[in-house]
Parts: C-alpha cells; sequence; structure tokens
C-alpha cells in the first residue's frame, strides 16, 4: 500500500480540520519539512491560530526516529513550528 500521511490540525478558536496526503519522503525528512508540508495550503489567519498537527501514517512505511519520538505531533506557537 502506499504510505498515506493523515493530518489532523488542532485551532485554538476554529474546529478542527483532517486532511491526507500521499507521502513522500521528502516531507519526512525533519520536523520542519513535515511542518512546511502539512501547512502549505494555509492562509496566514489559519497559521497564526494553529496549535498542534497530529500525525498518522498508513502504508509500508518506516518513519524515522524524530517521528516517533513525538509521537507524530508538532506544535505551534504564533505560526511557527516550536517543536
Amino acid at each position: 500500500m502506499k504510505p498515506i500521511i493523515e493530518f489532523i490540525y488542532s485551532f485554538n478558536e476554529s474546529m478542527q480540520e483532517f486532511t491526507e496526503f500521499d507521502l513522500t519522503p521528502e516531507a519526512i525528512e525533519s520536523p520542519w519539512n513535515l511542518a512546511q508540508f502539512a501547512t502549505a495550503g494555509m492562509s496566514k489567519d489559519e497559521l497564526n491560530d494553529l496549535y498542534k498537527i497530529s500525525c498518522c501514517i498508513y502504508g509500508d512505511f518506516n518513519p524515522p526516529a524524530w517521528f516517533m519520538e513525538c509521537n507524530g505531533k508538532l506544535y505551534f506557537e504564533g505560526g511557527k513550528l516550536i517543536k
């Protein structure tokens, strides 16, 4: 099965949103690459309201160690990745 990544976006003021994409190896090389990939279509207001992205990977793919260590969660503050 081709790897798929699902994103669950959590916002301070808005309802959660869910989306999924085909996973590319480049997108998951680092937390910063994944954050860029996951937020590419967001407006500045959405990005500023975002506080967490939870990620799930499905299919034939072994996630890198950094992804496993953070349990697929990326945290944001003021539109910037903080951890």
